[in-house]
């Protein structure tokens, strides 16, 4: 289904600060995130005895589970593809071709990274590809506090 990847979003919070293992965790871990002394484990099923053995080997504490719907996540947002420039940021479930001159960058957008759909993403894309089509920077800096759309986006 365009724009919804899943129905539910499990998101499991874990005392401590450890990457996830997609090994112990499965195909159902989307994403994770870690700030201030937690780890956030984005899920796309549920997944208690999965993550409790991560937690447990990793030496974290489970300390709450929560499950939305993924459009609420969304805010009701409709994830689409997104023409910036000469970019063209592709969510993976609406694979379209680059035309003459673009380039596709396809991402899994909505839970750790961005859709490209806020305007000042798509400016700041549409300013890369100026930049690039002028004279090719030896090197880009995303300092944004965001989802890396902008450093994918600098090809």
């Amino acid at each position: 289904m365009p724009g919804k990847p899943y129905d539910k979003l499990y998101i499991y919070e874990l005392l401590g600060q450890a990457y996830a293992d997609r090994e112990l965790l499965g195909a159902a871990l989307v994403a994770d995130w870690i700030e201030s002394g937690y780890t956030f484990l984005f899920m796309s099923a549920a997944s208690g005895p999965a993550v409790e053995r991560f937690a447990k080997q990793a030496g974290l504490e489970l300390r709450s589970e929560t499950v939305i719907n993924y459009e609420d996540w969304e805010a009701g947002q409709e994830l689409r593809t997104v023409r910036a420039g000469r970019v063209l940021l592709c969510p993976s479930w609406d694979m379209q071709d680059p035309g003459p001159g673009e380039v596709r960058v396809v991402m899994e957008p909505g839970v750790a990274f961005g859709s490209g759909n806020h305007p000042t993403t798509r400016r700041c894309v549409r300013v890369l590809s100026e930049l690039f089509e002028r004279d090719k920077p030896e090197a880009v800096l995303d300092l944004g506090c965001g989802t890396g759309v902008l450093c994918a986006s600098a090809l």
